[in-house]
């Protein structure tokens, strides 16, 4: 099966245009495979070991840290955030916690601003803080709280700003005690706020004028856009991680081995407002060859997929290293798997 699942992901890449990508897959039982195809670079393959950002995929384990500290008593998910998070740059009145993590709060979606894009080219060495980007970036809400679903990333900016205050700690450093060090895991980074090896990071391809021919990012300017990217969306998207520790962490998650059933349960509800969205807590409910897979994409450039099979107890990450449709490599990958 192995040499089978390397020919579909060479097959895969190339039918979806996709400069280079990395695949996991990880079994309940132990089991895993890694695969990878295409280039970093016109003269560097992409490696097994290179890390990828993972973008929205993210928030899943911002959500799965949510819910740790509800087992601990924290606080409750329909606590109001205003109770917990005082003095916030957004008015948070009568927004939940839940509604914060089920995109029901209501609350603008800061990236979608139009001066957004233009402020990280400007500035692509910036670190970005979570009040800087909500006080520059916010408009009006979309709505009143628990009235409509609308997806955006400055919920989780502010669910981020929540853990540090009630632990008193950063929090990339909560999501590597809390989520990834119970089950060994040490190839996840919240970027830039926790740097790796520079030669590990899977060059960034994209189109930067209208020719639409993607470039190398890393080679072309003398501040590759990583931290202003990354940071300006921080623990709405900046985890940046190799596929087989995505994969891996994903089958944890769902083996028990982070959070209990009943708090899996209240994660994967989708609030029913989120509609086709199936959106729950930091992740959502796909159909993929007519079964549901659970799990959450990514896009900043990088493009992610990471999906759980309950049917099978496996989980599936492919991350690319430009913007793609990596949902179509997951389903061939899957495909081969259950012949």
């Amino acid at each position: 099966m192995i040499d089978n699942l390397n020919s579909v992901l060479d097959n895969s890449r190339s039918r979806s245009d996709v400069v280079g990508l990395s695949a996991a897959v990880a079994w309940r039982n132990g089991r895993k495979w890694v695969g990878v195809s295409g280039r970093s670079t016109d003269e560097q393959p992409i490696h097994s070991n290179m890390v990828f950002g993972i973008g929205s995929a993210t928030k899943t384990y911002v959500a799965t840290l949510i819910l740790k500290y509800v087992e601990k008593g924290l606080f409750k998910l329909d606590d109001p955030v205003a109770d917990c998070l005082t003095d916030p740059p957004v008015d948070l009145a009568n927004i939940t916690i839940r509604q914060l993590l089920n995109h029901t709060s209501g609350l603008y979606n800061y990236m979608a601003h139009p001066d957004y894009n233009a402020a990280l080219y400007a500035h692509p060495d910036t670190v970005w803080t979570a009040p800087i980007l909500l006080g520059s970036f916010m408009q009006a809400p979309y709505a009143r709280p628990g009235e409509s679903w609308h997806y955006s990333a400055a919920n989780y900016l502010i669910l981020g700003m929540l853990i540090e205050k009630l632990t008193g700690n950063a929090v990339h450093d909560e999501i590597q005690r809390e989520l990834l060090q119970p089950v060994d895991l040490s190839d996840t980074y919240l970027y830039p706020q926790q740097l790796y090896d520079a030669s590990r990071m899977a060059h960034l391809w994209m189109v930067l004028d209208s020719s639409g021919v993607r470039m190398d990012v890393n080679t072309l300017v003398e501040y590759p856009p990583h931290r202003g990217m990354f940071s300006s969306v921080w623990t709405a998207g900046a985890i940046n991680a190799t596929a087989l520790d995505a994969a891996t962490w994903l089958t944890s998650l769902f083996a028990g081995q982070i959070i209990t059933e009943a708090s899996l349960q209240e994660m994967t509800k989708p609030a029913p407002l989120s509609g086709t969205a199936k959106y729950g807590l930091g992740i959502m409910t796909e159909n993929i060859e007519g079964v549901e897979a659970i799990g959450h994409s990514g896009g900043i450039g990088y493009s992610s997929e990471i999906l759980y099979f309950p049917s099978d107890s496996l989980s599936i990450a492919v991350l690319c290293n430009c913007e793609a449709d990596p949902m179509s490599i997951v389903a061939a990958l899957y495909r081969e798997i259950k012949k």
